[in-house]
């Protein structure tokens, strides 16, 4: 709540990323990290600028974030985005990702070499990096962000499971064109040695299936250009990264 002396948050704005339902501990004087419970509303986001969100597939129920979503409905400077398809470490990050390991730490990799399934494709840096030039323009411009997008929930049995389609993708939140012109199932979690269990995982389709869906290249690449536009338009990719996408799906193979 702190201001500047013209009256302005002292901070112009937060974007946050992943996190699960508490807040972070805290270490006092004693050696043992406190915490807050669940429940407690300081696990909450407070404040006054304006903030965004951002958490993939892996971390609304795999974190048990759901269990803290905030809107404009509870403060009009929020924002939560929650992206369907995407994965705490996606194949992306995971390349990335490893030359830094490789370079500055003489570690090997991957955090998660040898995956169950190969990794998610779905780049989730896309989708962020439109959010932050949505922030700044909020913040700069006072233009009004996209509205808080959440995925469907079920609780069978009383346990929490983001709610699928037949395909086995998430119904809801933010969605990537890839998630509307889906090449398999985009998953929130891998398995394996290490920390696969934060990397996402994709299972493709067979070859039937892409050949019911996408008849002939053409149709693949003329879907994907609609969702693109469409996810651009919404304010979740930028342009420079929509032509990025254009161009991956015209050098695709699927349909051919």
């Amino acid at each position: 709540d702190a201001v500047t002396p013209g009256g302005d948050p002292i901070i112009d704005g937060y974007f946050i990323s992943a996190g699960g339902d508490n807040a972070k501990h805290v270490t006092g004087p004693a050696s043992k990290p406190e915490s807050l419970p669940n429940g407690d509303a300081r696990n909450t986001l407070l404040g006054d600028a304006p903030t965004f969100r951002f958490q993939t597939q892996t971390e609304v129920v795999g974190f048990g974030a759901y269990n803290v979503r905030q809107s404009e409905s509870d403060n009009a400077m929020m924002r939560f985005y929650e992206m369907a398809g995407g994965s705490h470490v996606d194949e992306e990050i995971n390349f990335i990702g490893g030359q830094a390991l490789v370079r500055d730490l003489g570690l090997p990799p991957s955090f998660c070499p040898n995956p169950a399934v190969p990794y998610n494709p779905i780049i989730i840096g896309f989708v962020q990096s439109a959010l932050l030039e949505g922030l700044s323009h909020w913040i700069s411009h006072g233009d009004e962000p996209p509205a808080s997008s959440f995925m469907d929930l079920v609780f069978p049995g009383g346990v929490a499971q983001i709610a699928l389609d037949a395909d086995g993708n998430a119904i809801g939140g933010v969605r990537p064109p890839q998630i509307e012109v889906p090449l398999g199932a985009y998953l929130p979690n891998n398995s394996g040695p290490g920390f696969c269990f934060l990397f996402g995982g994709f299972d493709p389709f067979d070859d039937g299936t892409l050949d019911t869906l996408y008849p002939n290249h053409g149709s693949y690449v003329s879907q994907m250009t609609q969702e693109i536009t469409r996810s651009r338009q919404e304010g979740f990719l930028l342009r420079e990264d929509a032509a990025t996408q254009r161009r991956a799906a015209a050098a695709s193979e699927v349909g051919q």
